[in-house]
């Protein structure tokens, strides 16, 4: 009985307490790399190297076949990302790209920067973003190059990731 109790309530702080997740992403020449730590309070624990090794094998052996694909995978990702954004700490994002010619580059340094204002916007109109992003976008207008950091901090509580899983398949069961 009292097991039981102790476990009841161990399972209603798990699903109440807030958890942060420390993301560091860069991709460059040399490859995809991320650094994964979730934190509880003041605790920090690693994601283990071996998988997060097999996540930049999944991404670096993905083809590109093509933007339809691209914009897809795009979407269904960022569905996924939104039971877990439920609160951004900070957000930092540094894009260094260029496509040899300084016409397409300048071009898509408009177009990149047109598709993460409105990413951004529609963080900061469902109030989630607590702090001002730093978002830099830089052409290399000398050759091709694409070069991505990205490093953000979110919270996320498991018992409103469960609600929206459970609200979205009632939907889906409903249809």
């Amino acid at each position: 009985m009292l097991l039981g109790l102790f476990l009841s309530l161990l399972v209603l702080i798990v699903l109440a307490i807030k958890f942060s997740m420390d993301l560091r992403f860069s991709f460059d020449d040399l490859g995809v790399k991320y650094v994964l730590r979730l934190r509880l309070g003041p605790f920090f624990v690693a994601v283990p190297a071996k998988m997060t090794a097999r996540m930049e094998r999944m991404i670096g052996n993905q083809p590109l076949d093509s933007v339809q694909e691209v914009l897809q995978d795009f979407w269904a990702v960022w569905r996924s990302l939104d039971y877990f954004l439920q609160e951004i700490k900070h957000f930092q994002l540094e894009v260094l790209f260029g496509f040899g010619d300084p016409f397409w580059t300048a071009l898509g340094c408009g177009g990149l920067w047109a598709t993460v204002g409105a990413l951004l916007s529609s963080l900061e109109a469902s109030n989630r973003l607590k702090e001002t992003p730093e978002v830099v976008i830089q052409p290399d207008y000398s050759g091709v190059s694409l070069q991505v950091q990205l490093y953000c901090i979110f919270q996320f509580r498991l018992g409103q990731i469960i609600v929206k899983e459970l609200k979205r398949l009632s939907y889906a069961w409903f249809a």
